[in-house]
């Protein structure tokens, strides 16, 4: 397999390196360049949903997650990336369809335990999506994701430190999860001392 600018996993895995670093608009065009090479490969179809997401187009990305479920039906980031967007498109119904099938097809990665452990939170069965969400944490300890789930899971039910905890985890895990500096503004009063947080959010 030849590694150029012609090699569909270069591409793939350059856009990979561009979405890491932030650069949305780069990784969108390697994604392209790697589905006009191969159109069936899963994996770039889930990419380029990822940065569609990025962009706000969630139409778009719903269609790129659709295909590359299609393609690859046991790829469970798929499954929860999708449904993260019907969730927040209040499709809530096939949102949770999606996370049960996260959960099947592979039950016991990060990501299975996590789409488990939202089914399970909102049919208020607050104890086992814990529990979950806790195992997942285990697996992969620097999953920011599963940092972020467990603290917002935490705060609802009003163990504020324990969630405060949390969200810290999460953004050092991955200064860019942005969705964990909102639990944490919202889990405790904002001071003087915080104000290095308040800088990393700007940045």
């Amino acid at each position: 397999m030849r590694l150029g600018p012609g090699s569909f996993a270069a591409q793939n895995n350059f856009g990979e390196a561009y979405l890491a670093a932030g650069r949305v608009a780069d990784a969108t065009d390697c994604f392209e360049r790697a589905l006009a090479l191969a159109p069936d490969l899963a994996t770039a179809h889930y990419n380029l949903g990822i940065a569609s997401q990025l962009w706000g187009e969630n139409s778009a990305a719903v269609a790129c997650f659709r295909r590359a479920i299609e393609l690859a039906p046991a790829l469970a980031e798929a499954h929860a990336r999708l449904g993260s967007v019907l969730f927040d498109s209040d499709d809530r119904a096939e949102a949770l369809a999606c996370y049960r099938r996260a959960a099947e097809v592979q039950p016991e990665s990060a990501i299975g335990l996590i789409s488990l452990a939202t089914v399970l939170s909102e049919a208020r069965q607050e104890p086992a999506a814990e529990n979950c969400l806790r195992r997942a944490i285990a697996a992969e300890p620097r999953n920011g994701a599963a940092h972020n789930r467990l603290g917002d899971l935490l705060g609802r039910l009003g163990r504020f430190d324990e969630a405060i905890a949390c969200f810290e985890q999460s953004i050092a895990s991955d200064p860019r999860h942005t969705i964990a500096y909102f639990g944490l503004v919202n889990s405790k009063k904002i001071r003087e001392s915080d104000r290095p947080v308040i800088e990393r959010m700007r940045d």
